[in-house]
């Protein structure tokens, strides 16, 4: 670490070379010196944008290079930058803003005291091709020069990596940027340094924040949002114990869910959730009274009509209508996308005569390959030709892999029925804790299936099979019937993606609440359906098609499972 040295990191995704240009102008026309540049290249491979970046960069020698092998997101590639760098100081520059020149010639004194971690600023917002024409980036009277952790807590009044300077012992000392977030990064960032340090702030427009239409973690609203929700999560007990905070922040989340998300009943939820925070907040700074109790009666008409609305929704459900559900994973060992279309949990149900329908939208989707991820018959039952019958006519679609549910297990390992052998016999490749490696375009994919049931797990083999599995380099596609795996078992064993079923949706779900019951998982079930990314795996779990008992699905469709690998 060489002192007095200021680390300039600028992460750059999708960007013309003459948008970085201008920001690598701006750090080179410094007053403070010694400066060294380090430009991460999040784009992934050699791309257009790569390509661009390495042509103009020939007139920058001095400037160190780093090409990420593939988009990881712009914290992970500032976090890449922190890591190369040599200096004393650390600062952040975005690939579309700009600095002023006495940036770090004001900010680098602040220093002095060994007690700041983090210096910011004031700055400018200007819209694209117009600088001319620039406006407060904090509102005049709003910017704090001495920031503590509960006024984080309250209001960020930092803002963006842009503006900040850091000592490179604070990033030691507090970790570097959380890279589980999908946005709100910085915010959390400089909670975690200010539980430590001390912030200073300049109240001087030393950087100019760049407004355009270009590639934008603002432009996806819930991404703002779900950054919000795990920063919350993140600083639960901080967050109780300061109400303004707490106020704020669902207040934040609430109004983005309205006015920018669209998502109004997800608001609403918000919205009463606050009003028990902080009622006061909710009726105008403490004015209750009569409007009070109103207000209650509003509320508890609004419970009781979402009540009626699920318990209408229950009744309307149809019981035979295929849900699509898509879902996306991106992974850097995967050179051509591809897609997988995943069922589960049949239990002999029928989507018209012979599973037509079914078999129809299975080849309008046109998967490279169908998972299967087990409790496709109905256990004791003898009689599983629609099993059989649909196997036959996914195998003409494509490759079909098949992982056993705790149904068949049954039938096969207890009562020692012929279902793996008649299955095998229609051509689908079942997985019985072993795995094969396939070529699915052009990518080399270890597809693997674990049969276990989790409370057996070390006694037949599952155990001894993964952790031989979990070595392999290549892309790793596990089917496992059972989610909960991923709560205990399987939680640190990463794998690149990971289908599972079994839990069927929770059965009931309630809207924006989720699934009701699980038999393993209890009440409220975390891990029902969708995507989870549990450490390094990403888990995908199917609602299912079917149920093993009487009980109707209750606002919970059947359900086909999509999943696009590097699709885009």
């Amino acid at each position: 670490m060489e002192a007095g040295l200021v680390s300039v990191i600028i992460t750059t995704y999708k960007r013309e070379f003459t948008m970085l240009k201008e920001a690598l102008d701006s750090v080179l026309s410094q007053t403070y010196v010694p400066v060294e540049i380090i430009v991460v290249d999040d784009n992934g491979g050699n791309g257009e944008y790569t390509l661009r970046i390495e042509e103009g960069l020939k007139a920058y020698p001095e400037i160190i290079y780093i090409k990420q092998p593939h988009n990881s997101g712009a914290q992970a590639a500032r976090n890449t930058g922190i890591m190369a760098s040599h200096g004393e100081f650390i600062a952040f520059l975005d690939d579309d803003d700009l600095w002023e020149p006495e940036k770090l010639a004001m900010q680098i004194p602040c220093f002095e005291d060994p007690e700041v971690g983090l210096v910011f600023c004031q700055g400018y917002v200007f819209d694209d091709g117009d600088i001319g024409n620039r406006r407060l980036y904090h509102q005049e009277g709003t910017f704090k020069e001495e920031p503590d952790f509960n006024g984080m807590l309250e209001n960020d009044t930092i803002g963006t990596t842009s503006q900040a300077v850091v000592r490179r012992t604070v990033f030691d000392d507090c970790g570097m940027f959380d890279v589980g977030f999908p946005a709100r990064q910085d915010y959390e960032m400089w909670l975690r340094i200010l539980k430590r340090y001390k912030a200073a702030g300049i109240d001087v427009p030393l950087f100019n924040m760049r407004v355009h239409k270009g590639e934008r973690i603002t432009s996806d609203p819930m991404r703002g949002i779900r950054g919000y929700q795990k920063v919350y999560k993140k600083y639960k007990k901080d967050f109780k114990q300061n109400r303004a905070a707490r106020t704020n922040l669902l207040n934040e989340i609430c109004w983005r869910l309205w006015k920018q998300a669209h998502r109004y009943p997800e608001s609403i939820l918000y919205a009463v959730r606050l009003f028990f925070v902080n009622p006061g907040f909710v009726l105008g700074k403490g004015r209750m009274g009569k409007l009070g109790r109103i207000l209650k009666r509003v509320m508890i008409g609004i419970v009781a009509l979402l009540a009626l609305a699920a318990v209408w929704q229950k009744i309307m459900s149809d019981q035979d209508t295929l849900e699509l559900s898509f879902y996306h994973v991106k992974s850097g060992k995967v050179r051509e996308g591809f897609r997988i279309v995943q069922l589960s949990d049949l239990h002999l149900k029928e989507f018209g005569e012979n599973n037509q329908e079914l078999v129809a939208r299975m080849k309008l989707l046109e998967p490279d390959i169908i998972a299967i991820t087990g409790d496709m018959n109905m256990e004791h039952d003898d009689d599983y030709h629609v099993v059989l019958n649909l196997c036959r006519q996914l195998v003409d679609i494509t490759d079909v892999y098949y992982v056993m549910g705790n149904h068949e297990l049954v039938d096969y390992a207890h009562r020692k029925t012929k279902i793996r052998d008649d299955i095998e016999q229609t051509g689908v490749h079942m997985l019985f804790n072993d795995a094969e490696m396939i070529q699915v375009n052009t990518n080399d994919i270890y597809i693997a299936g674990l049969i276990n049931e989790p409370y057996n797990y070390v006694e037949y083999g599952g155990k001894r099979f993964m952790d031989e599995y979990v070595r392999s380099e290549e892309f790793k596609l596990l089917l496992v019937h059972y989610p909960e795996y991923f709560m205990g078992e399987l939680e640190d064993m990463p794998v690149d993606l990971a289908l599972c079923g079994h839990a069927h949706g929770g059965m009931v779900r309630i809207p924006y609440l989720g699934g009701v019951y699980a038999t393993e998982q209890g009440f409220f079930p975390p891990l029902t359906e969708g995507q989870h990314e549990i450490n390094e795996s990403v888990v995908i779990i199917s609602r299912g098609l079917g149920q093993s008992h009487p009980f109707p699905r209750i606002n919970n469709k059947p359900e086909i499972v999509v999943v696009d690998v590097n699709w885009y």
